[in-house]
């Protein structure tokens, strides 16, 4: 299945509708990816940072996007664009390939707060 098709209930109409156009314009680039996360940078009025994170162990896909909108932990068009680009390039195929139970949004708190443990 595509990444497309198994997030598209977690995005509304008018923010799928304005990230397709923002995956379309070439605004979209990938800029790191490993097997199961990727980050982009999505041009515009300003430069934002994409990451998607999915940890198949857990059947979930984390979104996060630096831009105002997404602060509050909402999907935002940037994120959209960042899913069909990586439906596009094939990227992310354990993602594609598997069943996604929970979408989230915004930063993964759980790992800031072990990378902050770390730090100390």
């Amino acid at each position: 299945m595509s990444i497309e098709k198994l997030l598209s209930r977690a995005f509304p109409a008018h923010i799928r509708l304005r990230g397709r156009a923002y995956a379309e314009g070439g605004l979209v680039r990938l800029a790191a990816v490993s097997e199961n996360e990727a980050e982009f940078r999505i041009s515009g009025a300003s430069q934002y940072k994409v990451h998607i994170k999915f940890k198949p162990e857990l059947k979930e896909v984390r979104l996060d996007c630096d831009c105002p909108f997404a602060f509050g932990g909402d999907p935002c068009k940037h994120l959209w664009a960042s899913v069909l680009v990586s439906d596009r390039k094939k990227i992310l195929p354990q993602l594609a390939a598997g069943e996604v139970i929970d979408v989230a949004f915004g930063p993964d708190v759980a790992e800031q707060d072990e990378e902050s443990i770390n730090r100390e």
